[in-house]
């Protein structure tokens, strides 16, 4: 049995081009739609730490030290300086030294 085909290379051409363009599209709305936000509000603060907005007032936004900026009534608060100030708040997870000392010990012992 012998297959052959007949591409007409204009079409071919064509819909290559209109899947490109698709995936093109698609990508750049993907970029576009994870960009980094300059300013968040509660809402993205909320979904940022994955927390009700409830918590993000009462634990987070109303520290003394969370950066903020008012702009009228609203209350927004500024990307680069919300990740510096979770990093300065972000507690290591170590083992506390008395731990440490304290499993040695066991192991003496033991």
């Amino acid at each position: 049995m012998d297959v052959s085909f007949k591409i007409d290379s204009e079409v071919m051409n064509s819909e290559i081009k209109s899947v490109v363009e698709k995936v093109v599209r698609e990508t750049l709305s993907d970029v576009l739609n994870t960009q980094t936000k300059v300013m968040y509000t509660r809402n993205d603060l909320a979904e940022l730490f994955c927390v009700s907005v409830q918590s993000v007032d009462s634990h987070i936004v109303s520290k003394p030290d969370f950066p903020k900026v008012h702009i009228g009534n609203r209350v927004l608060y500024p990307h680069v300086e919300v990740m510096e100030w979770i990093k300065r708040n972000t507690v290591q997870k170590t083992i506390p030294d008395f731990m440490r000392r304290r499993n040695l010990q066991k192991r003496k012992q033991g």
